[in-house]
């Protein structure tokens, strides 16, 4: 038999054993936590979006705007493998990391040089203004929409995409954002540099005299006169754009009359062009009031061409044209009764002698000389309690060589 102090002791371990077992639990599982930065390595500046892969999960996060990164894992992980990738750097495949490790860890990638073999490239250099392909030519006979008095030819250039316009009703034009001043206007070889009447609603081209007629939205020479918008070119018809003929047009503005006939055996060809705005007649003939006159203008155009073989050609032009505007306005005031009247007229007129030769019968290039003679006059006069006037007098003389 064991001594009692022996047996308590036996019974006391015992029981500690018993409460010793029914006591012990398993360690709870605690997260770990993957920190990282990436940078270049070259310059140590951040790396951002690149691709971070994590081989035990299969997870994949980007990089944020100052190359950090973290990954949540489930405990019992020694060591975790990270993959890493960006377009502009060299991929690192396969990282060991310590899980264990609580401190963020710094990844640094190289950056990638890319070479291409060397490249050589030529080509033709372009000429600065090319105008062959900028020109365009029109047909008489499509410039025959848009205008309130006739066809006008300007209104033809409002579908071009070049062109730009402030008002449908209005023949005016600019180029590139350029002014309408900033455009060139010739009629025959002669520079014109205000074609239009009534304020831009038409101008002095008129359809049925119209054998060519040129637009190129850049000047071709010194001889535009220093246009920085555009270039129109017009030359009345001649022997070779018609045979003889006779139109007379009605529109809302004005009406025209014109007509062309050859003489002998073809080698002399007779233009004419006349037209006028009624609207002031027909105010006028219904009773007009006593202060107010309708504006008007007119136009007047001729020529004589004479082909001594298909080589050689003589025309004398001629032109005359003008406006007129009219308005008086009563005035009642304590110290003046009576009226002020301002009026306006313009006149242009124009005399020309043009030879063309080309070379070859056959060629298309011709030569053209021009000599010309264009008298201008404009007047404003305001007059009230007393006459205020202003005048334009002048004649412009051209010699054009092309």
């Amino acid at each position: 038999m064991l001594p009692s102090r022996v047996l308590r002791a036996t019974l006391l371990a015992a029981g500690l054993a018993i409460i010793a077992t029914g006591t012990v639990h398993s360690a709870p599982t605690i997260p770990l936590k993957v920190n990282g930065r990436i940078v270049a390595c070259s310059s140590g500046d951040p790396v951002s979006l690149a691709v971070v892969n994590l081989y035990e999960t299969g997870e994949m996060t980007l990089s944020g705007s100052d190359g950090s990164f973290s990954f949540s894992l489930p405990g019992g992980a020694s060591r975790v493998h990270l993959a890493i990738s960006h377009i502009s750097y060299g991929e690192i495949p396969f990282l060991e990391i310590d899980s264990s490790v609580t401190s963020p860890i710094e990844v640094c990638l190289d950056e990638l040089v890319y070479e291409a073999p060397a490249l050589e490239v030529f080509a033709e250099a372009p000429r600065r203004r090319p105008a062959h392909l900028q020109a365009v030519e029109m047909d008489a006979a499509d410039l025959s929409d848009g205008a309130l008095s006739q066809a006008d030819p300007l209104y033809a250039l409002k579908e071009l995409a070049q062109v730009s316009s402030g008002s449908d009703f209005d023949g005016r034009f600019s180029i590139n954002g350029s002014s309408p001043d900033a455009n060139a206007f010739f009629l025959d070889g002669l520079y014109y540099p205000s074609p239009y009447h009534l304020g831009g609603l038409c101008s002095i081209y008129d359809a049925s005299n119209v054998g060519r007629f040129r637009f190129s939205p850049a000047p071709l020479s010194a001889s535009a006169h220093g246009a920085t918008g555009a270039v129109i070119e017009v030359e009345s018809r001649d022997i070779g754009d018609a045979e003889d003929r006779s139109d007379f047009s009605l529109g809302l503005l004005s009406s025209s009359l014109s007509g062309q006939r050859t003489i002998g055996d073809g080698t002399m060809l007779i233009s004419a062009m006349a037209r006028r705005s009624y609207i002031d007649l027909l105010y006028d003939a219904f009773g007009k009031a006593a202060d107010v006159e309708m504006p008007n203008f007119y136009d007047i155009q001729a020529g004589v061409t004479r082909v001594f073989d298909r080589r050689r050609s003589l025309r004398l032009g001629m032109l005359l044209s003008g406006d007129e505007t009219l308005m008086s306005t009563e005035i009642l005031s304590s110290g003046y009764d009576g009226a002020s009247t301002l009026s306006w007229r313009r006149a242009l007129g124009a005399l020309s002698l043009s030879y063309g030769y080309r070379q070859t019968d056959d060629s298309s290039w011709w030569g053209k000389a021009v000599l010309g003679l264009q008298p201008y006059r404009s007047t404003f006069n305001m007059s009230g309690n007393d006459l205020e006037s202003m005048g334009w007098y002048g004649t412009r003389g051209t010699l054009r060589l092309d």
